[in-house]
């Protein structure tokens, strides 16, 4: 075995151990009042340039903000980096003003958020505007592009974006000559109540997520020139020209008032409101009624088979949904987040679908599709289920334990996400689970978690912000090869990770455990041979690190280890032969 002994250790230019200023993508740093993330770290090579590259993050200077076009890392001044982004959901929370420098190609989603900026000014390098890029900033009244801008121009304060020869709104206006409005242009838009879309308009384009007027809560009409021959308004909503798909429903409009629909257990919640899909609509498009505010209820008209998924997520007051019997397609997610919803009842001649006690499911049984995201407690899967769909249980804030049945095969990508409560997760007894996909308990409550020998693939971020999790366990028999990428990062009060017999695990994917501040010790199986970039970044309480014999682990890639600060000494086996850079930077 190769002894390296930190305090000891003399080939630095290999492990750069005592660089305290080390870093790889992914790292922050903060200079002169302004945190950046590095985003690239690629010395020129095979004609290539040079690529050393920051996003601005967040700032809580006064006044004005004034990112500098390049900067060095703080405090060593070891590499310069050019400053080429604005990282979403960036803060500044004390600024009147922010000057964003001719370096940046790209702005975030949400960027500069919290601030009292009232102008924003885009440079002519900028190429890459995000969905909703300013809908968080509050103050805003104005968006000017420098000249020589190619793609993005304003008028009027208004920002827009040139895609070949056709002009989106980008923010906030609709003259004649807007061909589509982009995802999030007016989000935020606060005191918007009205908005009407010219004839020229041939785009609406929409995700699960939202369409382009999502969250504007005082949004009541969306109205349609009576000459567009794309889509028309009916009532301020926005329906396909002949009728056939809704596509758009203001977030502020209220629907009839009907007793009916009153929630007589809660004097305080909001009055029966309800909305009736208008005869001749087949389609309710991805995104139409996301964010909506105040409906309770939505009626499917008799001509309604299809709703596509996201139609209905995030709604603050849906509390009662009835699947008819004509409904033939429903997409992944078309209900999550909406956090009054406590049953999806289905109507027995539905011949496509079923409810199991309000928890949606096809027909056969096979794929649970949608759990209300207002039930509380505990939860069973019916015995017949394979799969949990994508978004099924996403942002079901009150569930607190799962028990899955025996014959279920997947778990869809963010299909628990943000379930808040959700202490226990009981993956089957025995358990025939294959695949966890992408962001599966991204935010979960979980405490504990049992990965089950048939599990064979750990999406990327499956366990993400588990900010309560402090035990994992791998059944004995685990044919789980890849540990996904990010896979159990920023899980900040994980304790220990365990394998607790054979095991075909041949790589630890990157930042799997990045940020993991509590993770105290890590047995690495025999079978690894590769640890990726900052697997163990930022594990500041491993104090131990031991390999599996007889260990085949080859490569241990760049930051691997950096910032296992209690880390005093490891046993590398013979086996190794790449260290990467800052492997094990910050380790005493």
């Amino acid at each position: 075995m190769k002894k390296i002994r930190f305090l000891l250790f003399t080939l630095l230019a290999l492990f750069y151990v005592t660089n305290a200023s080390a870093l790889i993508v992914g790292n922050r740093f903060e200079r002169d009042g302004i945190t950046y993330e590095v985003t690239a770290m690629e010395e020129a090579h095979d004609g290539l340039p040079k690529r050393f590259n920051v996003k601005f993050v967040s700032s809580k200077m006064s006044g004005v903000v004034n990112i500098p076009a390049k900067v060095k890392d703080y405090p060593a001044n070891q590499y310069e980096f050019d400053v080429t982004a604005i990282d979403n959901n960036s803060t500044v929370p004390n600024a009147t003003s922010v000057v964003i420098p001719a370096s940046v190609t790209t702005i975030g989603a949400n960027a500069f958020q919290v601030g009292h900026i009232e102008s924003i000014e885009i440079p002519a390098t900028v190429t890459d505007i995000q969905k909703g890029a300013f809908s968080q900033m509050k103050s805003l009244k104005e968006i000017k592009v420098a000249a020589g801008n190619a793609k993005y121009s304003a008028y009027g304060g208004v920002l827009y974006e040139m895609d070949g020869s056709k002009k989106y709104l980008a923010d906030y206006t609709v003259p004649e000559g807007v061909v589509g409005v982009r995802i999030n242009a007016v989000q935020g838009a606060l005191n918007l109540t009205a908005i009407s879309l010219p004839a020229s308009l041939k785009e609406l384009p929409a995700t699960k997520d939202g369409n382009g007027f999502t969250s504007c809560k005082k949004l009541t009409a969306i109205n349609v020139n009576s000459a567009n021959t794309t889509f028309k308004s009916v009532d301020g909503v926005v329906l396909s020209h002949d009728g056939k798909e809704l596509v758009a429903y203001p977030c502020g409009k209220r629907g009839v008032i009907n007793p009916a629909y009153d929630l007589t257990s809660d004097s305080g919640a909001e009055k029966g409101n309800v909305y009736k899909i208008p005869d001749g609509v087949e389609k309710i498009l991805e995104g139409a009624f996301t964010s909506v505010e105040y409906l309770t209820a939505v009626e499917l008209a008799t001509s309604t088979t299809t709703i596509e998924k996201g139609a209905f997520t995030n709604m603050r007051n849906l509390r009662d949904v009835k699947i008819a019997s004509h409904v033939a397609s429903i997409g992944d997610g078309a209900f999550f987040g909406d956090i009054m919803l406590q049953k999806i009842k289905v109507d027995a001649a539905n011949t496509t679908y079923k409810d199991d006690d309000g928890v949606l499911y096809d027909k056969a049984g096979k794929n649970l599709i949608s759990f209300p995201a207002g039930r509380a407690g505990e939860y069973t899967t019916l015995s017949t289920t394979e799969n949990i769909k994508p978004d099924a249980f996403r942002g079901a804030a009150k569930v607190t334990k799962v028990t899955l049945n025996t014959g279920l095969k997947t778990i869809g990508q963010d299909a628990f996400q943000q379930t808040k409560a959700l202490k226990t997760i009981n993956f089957g007894n025995p358990s025939t689970l294959e695949e966890i996909g992408q962001s599966a308990f991204w935010g979960s409550g979980l405490e504990k978690v049992e990965l089950p020998a048939s599990l064979k693939k750990l999406g990327t971020y499956a366990f993400k912000s588990n900010t309560n999790l402090k035990e994992v366990t791998v059944a004995s028999g685990s044919q789980l090869e890849y540990l996904g990428d990010r896979a159990f990062e920023s899980c900040s009060n994980l304790e220990t990770f365990k394998f607790l017999g054979t095991n075909s695990l041949k790589t630890i994917g990157t930042s799997a455990f990045g940020g993991d501040s509590k993770l105290v010790s890590f047995k690495i199986p025999k079978g690894v041979t590769n640890i990726k970039t900052g697997a163990f970044d930022g594990c500041s309480s491993m104090e131990t690190v031991t390999f599996e014999a007889p260990a085949k682990v080859t490569t241990i890639s760049e930051g691997a280890f950096q910032g296992a600060s209690a880390l005093k000494k490891i046993e590398l086996p013979e086996s190794v032969t790449t260290i990467g850079k800052d492997a094990f930077n910050k380790c005493k």
